[in-house]
């Protein structure tokens, strides 16, 4: 389903050298101590930075040739992807059934209430786990 093969990116003193598979069901993250790639990879995953050897693919298909159709079917969390502070749940499922044609409406209230989020406070007052749910919810309530 995804395949990360030999991409290589350099920063200065750093260089990635990254090599994987995620097949289809698996549920999969990147773990390592700070300045080993993990973010570079997920930003050459998601199409954002281009690796200057090796490529990557989705559902067989290199990642640059992906359709908007293609990209929904992803579904990331990153920890500096924040929602705007003064949204409210209510917000985010208002943009998100714009968003996805995907989108599930129903898994989204339903993950929303199972995990005791409100609706109507912003989100800056959203404690951290609070903020991790929400955005967890928000990346598979698409049919990711």
């Amino acid at each position: 389903m995804l395949e990360v093969s030999n991409i290589k990116k350099n920063y200065g003193h750093f260089q990635l050298n990254c090599d994987f598979q995620v097949k289809e069901g698996m549920v999969t993250g990147l773990l390592g101590r700070n300045g080993s790639g993990k973010t570079t990879t997920i930003k050459a995953i998601l199409g954002l930075i281009f690796p200057y050897q090796g490529q990557v693919k989705f559902l067989g298909q290199p990642i640059d040739k992906l359709s908007g159709r293609d990209k929904e079917k992803f579904g990331v969390v990153l920890s500096d992807s924040n929602f705007s502070r003064v949204m409210t749940c209510k917000d985010v499922l208002a943009i998100l059934k714009r968003s996805y044609q995907n989108f599930d409406e129903q898994m989204f209230k339903k993950f929303v209430d199972q995990q005791g989020l409100p609706w109507d406070k912003k989100f800056e007052n959203f404690s951290t786990g609070m903020q991790a749910k929400l955005k967890l919810i928000t990346a598979i309530s698409h049919k990711a």
